[in-house]
């Protein structure tokens, strides 16, 4: 991807986290880096997101990585986070946090750790990825707090080694990786079946509405703009596969998929 770079989160004098009155809890050494995705045409985006990190003090530890946006939206998407994983194995770490900028903890980052911690003190040995926020398509609890899952959504993850390989040696939108034919060919979609995925419940992170309609929202059938988390949850609960489902109210979704 040509002209993509990576950089700090810009400094703030203002935030206690960048100016050292307060310190935030990290995760080291399990997972020795996280990584915001944001393109650099859209600057708003990553000022928006560079405020959430100073706000729920992840500013010291986050990297940005700022493509350029691609003619193939999917495609596009999908590479920004191959080139990630890329950076991650190149420099020789074995567990990173993926995010993209529209993201949004729902606590500061200190009260976030712990819960992170004790989930992956419980994964298998052989784990891919643990989702801190997505849309649950399949899901059962392994133990409380933590599911084991099929899920859509990318805007954050924790990826451990395998899953890192996969994104380093797999070509985006290859045609011999199965992709969700409700969610279509897109990274979110691959991840779906991939093995010894879980999640935090209830999980820590949403999607939010950065206001750019082409990328995070979709027009419903009465002219409602509607964010993509809940494009794809209402898509998922009105597919077949869900039909069988017990009926849930919509605050339940809230922090199950965002």
């Amino acid at each position: 991807m040509t002209g993509a770079f990576f950089a700090a989160v810009p400094r703030d004098e203002q935030c206690a986290y960048c100016n050292g009155e307060r310190r935030a809890a990290t995760l080291a050494p399990d997972v020795q880096a996280i990584y915001c995705i944001s393109l650099q045409e859209q600057p708003r985006r990553a000022a928006q997101a560079a405020a959430h990190l100073h706000a729920t003090g992840l500013c010291r530890q986050v990297t940005f990585f700022r493509p350029r946006r691609g003619h193939n939206a999917n495609y596009a998407i999908w590479e920004s986070h191959c080139l990630v994983a890329q950076e991650a194995v190149r420099r020789g770490f074995d567990r990173v946090i993926v995010l993209e900028d529209d993201v949004f903890f729902y606590d500061a980052w200190n009260a976030n750790v712990p819960r992170v911690k004790r989930a992956m003190e419980s994964l298998s040995a052989d784990w891919w990825g643990l989702y801190l926020g997505h849309v649950p398509i399949q899901a059962y609890f392994v133990r409380g707090g933590l599911l084991r899952t099929r899920s859509g959504c990318t805007h954050a993850y924790l990826a451990n080694r395998p899953l890192l390989n996969w994104l380093t040696t797999t070509p985006p939108m290859g045609p011999d990786v199965p992709t969700w034919q409700l969610i279509g060919p897109s990274i979110d979609s691959a991840m779906s079946s991939l093995p010894e995925l879980y999640a935090l419940f209830p999980m820590i992170a949403r999607q939010r509405f950065l206001g750019d309609y082409r990328v995070d929202s979709r027009v419903d059938d009465r002219g409602r703009r509607r964010t993509f988390t809940e494009s794809i949850a209402s898509a998922i609960c009105s597919s077949s596969a869900a039909r069988a489902l017990p009926k849930r109210p919509p605050s339940f979704f809230r922090r199950f998929i965002g």
